[in-house]
Parts: C-alpha cells; sequence; structure tokens
C-alpha cells in the first residue's frame, strides 16, 4: 500500500507513466496471488498433506495461466487496457505488467513452498552438523557440488527463456552456499540488511537520477565522484521518504477497518476531484504561479 501510493504520486506529480515503477504493482499482483491460494479451504493450511496437496493445484493454476496458451493471462490483463495499436493489444503499463509477471510467475510459488519447509531445513541442517567431521563434508560436498553445476549451466544457457523456469537454481546455490557453515550463519553484513530497508524506495528514485535517460550531474568533469554523490543523495532520500511514507501511511490508512475504508474513500475523492480541477485550470488557461500556490494552500488546510 506505501509504496502502490509512492508510485502513484510519483506518477500524477510527475507526469510519468506507470510503468516506470512496475515493480511496485508487481509486488501487490503477486501478493494477491498467494493471498488468495492462501485464503482458499484455508482449513487445509493446518493439515501437512491437504496444504501440500492445496499447493500442488495452486501449481496446476500457474502453469495453466501462464504456460499453456489458452488465453487466459492475456484476458485477465486485457480488461486492465486494451488499445489493438500496440503490441499485443496491451497497453504500456499492462504489457509491462504482463511481461515481467511472466519472466518471475514461479518466484512467488517457490517462496511460499521455501517458507513452508523452512522448519524442516533448519532441522536437516542441525542433523548434518551432527554428523562426523567426513559425513557431514561428503553430504555438503554432494549438495554444493549439485547446485554449484546447475548454476553453471545456468551462466552458460539462455538467460531469456529460462529465467521463469530456472532462475532460482543460482540463487539456491548461493543461499546454500552461504549457509553452509556455521560460522557463516552466524554473521551477515548489516550494510545489506540496512539498505534492503529502503530497496522499494532506491529503485524509485534511480529512475529519476541515473536510468531511463535522466543522469542527476552533482559534480561536472569526475563522473565516478558524481556516481558516488548521486547514490550517497538516492540513499538518504530514500531513507526519509521511507520515514515519511510510513507515517502518512499509518495516518491515512489505520488498522481500524472501517476508518480505513473510509479514509482510503476520501482520498480517491480527493484525487479525483483535484485531478478535475487541473483539467479545469488547464483547459482555462489558467496555470500560474499564484493559481497552483492558492490551490495548494486551500488543500492543504481542508486537509488539515
Amino acid at each position: 500500500c506505501r509504496m502502490n501510493l509512492t508510485a502513484l504520486f510519483l506518477c500524477l506529480i510527475l507526469g510519468n507513466p506507470l510503468d516506470l515503477y512496475v515493480a511496485c504493482p508487481l509486488h501487490t499482483y503477486f501478493f494477491f496471488l498467494i493471498w488468495m491460494a492462501m485464503r482458499l479451504q484455508y482449513e487445509a493450511n493446518y493439515s501437512k498433506y491437504l496444504f501440500r496437496l492445496k499447493l500442488f493445484g495452486f501449481a496446476c493454476f500457474i502453469f495453466l495461466f501462464w504456460d499453456c496458451d489458452f488465453g487466459l493471462r492475456e484476458t485477465l490483463h486485457s480488461f486492465l487496457g486494451h488499445s489493438s495499436g500496440s503490441v499485443g493489444g496491451l497497453i504500456g503499463f499492462v504489457r509491462e505488467l504482463d511481461y515481467i509477471s511472466f519472466l518471475h510467475h514461479w518466484a512467488a510459488f517457490i517462496g511460499a513452498v521455501y517458507a513452508i519447509n523452512q522448519p524442516i531445513l533448519s532441522l536437516q541442517l542441525r542433523k548434518l552438523e551432527s554428523l562426523g567431521k567426513i559425513p557431514r563434508f561428503l553430504a555438503k560436498g554432494f549438495m554444493l557440488g549439485a547446485l554449484g553445476l546447475g548454476a553453471s549451466c545456468w551462466v552458460d544457457g539462455p538467460h531469456q527463456q529460462a529465467i521463469a523456469y530456472f532462475g532460482v537454481v543460482p540463487f539456491l546455490f548461493y543461499i546454500y552456499l552461504r549457509n553452509m557453515l556455521d560460522t557463516l550463519r552466524e554473521r551477515h553484513i548489516g550494510v545489506f540488511s540496512w539498505i534492503g530497508k529502503y530497496s522499494l524506495e532506491i529503485y524509485l528514485l534511480q529512475n529519476h537520477t541515473l536510468a531511463n535517460g535522466r543522469h542527476l550531474v552533482l559534480i561536472r568533469g569526475f563522473p565516478r565522484c558524481n556516481f558516488i554523490a548521486v547514490v550517497v543523495v538516492i540513499v538518504l532520500v530514500a531513507r526519509i521518504l521511507y520515514q515519511s511514507t510510513t507515517i502518512i501511511r499509518q495516518i491515512l490508512f489505520p488498522n481500524d477497518g472501517i476508518r480505513c475504508v473510509q479514509q482510503f474513500t476520501a482520498l480517491t475523492l480527493g484525487i479525483m476531484g483535484l485531478y478535475v480541477l487541473a483539467m479545469v485550470l488547464i483547459w482555462a488557461d489558467m496555470i500560474t504561479v499564484g493559481t497552483l500556490s492558492t490551490v495548494t494552500v486551500v488543500s492543504g488546510i481542508l486537509l488539515y
């Protein structure tokens, strides 16, 4: 919710197309996919075997929806926008969402399977550590060799066509390598954890400073120094954006369900009203600094 609102307001304020921020709605897209899978027949989630049977059905749905040419994906995505003059009949953002969702359509399912079996994997690692030195070394070496072989085949393979199905292999290799020794499991790099907290904000901001033909120049004549300075600015602004949007999210969408619906309705009507007002001002050729300042002040007073 927080990041989708941030992307929406960036689109409205800066006039950018939503496909620049497709990662935010894509997260929501797969969140609702997993939520629906967990919500349907949720009683089965507490049964060891029924839950896995349910996941098998979920996998069959993903296979039929994305991997079989039945037109299900195109039909669903066409409701979000349709244009006969664009490739595949899907316009900008919808076409981007359709393409990227196909590349990652197994990612959410694999993440759910890993989360469900994480306690089993943890128990397996603990039992493996209790074995003798030679059996432990052979077992870990066999697993590492198998995953390393798969990762090496991935490096030399056709990435674009295979990423939806085998893109998880190099990640599994890294995760196993990272957790193979108890010494490594006991430590982590705090900077990565700290930056990961603001990763989506950094993604949104880099579209305006480092990507899509936009290059923020702070130090002319020294591109590497300029890159470092821009990255520092992005991280600092991402931290401010995270803190501010968290507070705004708590104000606009409290945990109370009734108040949340009321606030969401008021926010939607407010955005639509301001958008209509902007269109009227453009039509009347009244876009001036004074007009915009007056509208901003009045809107702020009403919001307060």
